[in-house]
């Protein structure tokens, strides 16, 4: 192997800095690409430039593309100016094979031999992701093979919350309520809606903390409008009662008080969840 001469080491820092890629380097270099990432990574040099948490929805339906085509990684590479590197590990992670190797036929997908049509009528009668892991021996990088390529059409949460109840009825059980009550849980920040909620209230007494938690017993706290004793008594969606239109904001001890009543019908909820769901 052709020894690197310290005029190239200091020619790669420069395109380096410039943002050029290794596959680029490698071009200007003349060296093999391989021989370009091994070295540079041993002495410590990285490509600042795309990484991998950096591709669009619109990168990876190209890569799809080429490599549909018969593209190799290379290809990819050079089309987005991503590093070869790069490229690899994040095509190889996810499933997706280099249809391009040095003249050969285009290899396929290994996960293109799962009996997915099994798969998917196994999970459409009830069957939960960790079920697909441990009874179809599926790995998460092959569920994620089967979404991207049509595959798989897997449940929204939404759904997901509604096969879950319907495939386990619902008993007054500890655990039951305890399960339903973390799934009704607001999963959302109050300030990212600042016309929809008094945030005086919370800058005038701060948040509800307990005794061992900051000890502020007068502080506000987020209430369910619809409770989640209702909603798991009459077998409500999480999606309702967890729905930003179904929290205000009130002092701690009030919120205490009102227990597990509801301060609006179940059909107002629907009609304001309606209202904010289509303005999206």
């Amino acid at each position: 192997m052709k020894k690197w001469t310290k005029l190239e080491l200091e020619g790669v820092k420069k395109l380096l800095e410039e943002g050029k890629t290794f596959a680029e380097i490698a071009d200007v270099l003349g060296r093999s690409h391989n021989s370009v990432t091994s070295k540079l990574r041993k002495i410590g040099l990285k490509s600042s430039y795309n990484k991998t948490s950096d591709w669009t929805k619109k990168e990876l339906r190209k890569a799809k593309i080429i490599l549909s085509e018969g593209g190799s990684y290379l290809d990819i590479s050079k089309e987005l100016n991503k590093d070869h590197g790069l490229v690899d590990y994040y095509l190889r992670k996810r499933g997706y094979m280099s249809g391009y190797q040095s003249g050969k036929k285009k290899r396929k997908s290994k996960y293109e031999s799962f009996n997915w049509v099994e798969i998917q009528n196994f999970y459409d009668k009830g069957a939960s992701y960790s079920r697909l892991v441990k009874e179809k021996g599926l790995t998460p990088t092959a569920i994620k093979w089967g979404q991207d390529n049509g595959k798989l059409k897997t449940r929204t949460i939404k759904e997901g919350v509604r096969v879950y109840l319907d495939n386990n009825p619902r008993k007054s059980n500890e655990k039951d309520i305890k399960l339903y009550r973390l799934l009704c849980g607001f999963k959302f920040n109050v300030y990212d809606y600042p016309n929809n909620f008094n945030l005086s209230l919370i800058e005038e007494k701060g948040w509800y903390k307990a005794k061992n938690r900051g000890d502020n017993p007068n502080g506000i706290s987020r209430d369910h409008m619809v409770s989640v004793s209702f909603g798991f008594k009459n077998g409500i969606l999480p999606y309702y009662i967890s729905h930003p239109v179904n929290c205000r904001l009130m002092a701690h001890n009030q919120n205490n008080k009102k227990n597990s009543e509801c301060s609006i019908a179940f059909e107002e909820l629907i009609k304001r969840v309606d209202e904010w769901d289509n303005k999206k």
